[in-house]
């Protein structure tokens, strides 16, 4: 949270209650174990919003077939390269396969 400046990371909220969200779960990890880049700062309703998103995601990517995952989990790794120290735009996500589908 110190690292975030006490506010959320999505919708820069510092008045209200304020979660340490796991981007990733290790089974057995305690939570100290975990890296800096696995954790970030969500206010409760941005947190709320995000674990919905991840557990439609889940049931989405498990009801692909194995050649579909595949292309889903190449465009997922060349995210990197949005990386400009935010979020990544689900727009600049998509301009990113249109133009690698053409």
């Amino acid at each position: 949270m110190e690292r975030d400046g006490f506010s959320c990371r999505i919708c820069g909220a510092e008045e209200r209650t304020l979660n340490v969200h796991h981007k990733i779960y290790y089974k057995g990890r305690h939570p100290w174990e975990y890296h800096d880049d696995e954790l970030v700062t969500l206010c409760e309703e941005c947190h709320a919003r995000e674990s919905a998103m991840m557990r439609e995601l889940r049931e989405a990517l498990a009801r692909l077939e194995f050649g579909m995952l595949s292309r889903v989990l190449d465009y997922t790794l060349s995210l990197e390269k949005f990386d400009r120290g935010g979020p990544v735009l689900l727009r600049d996500v998509m301009v990113a396969i249109d133009r690698k589908r053409a």
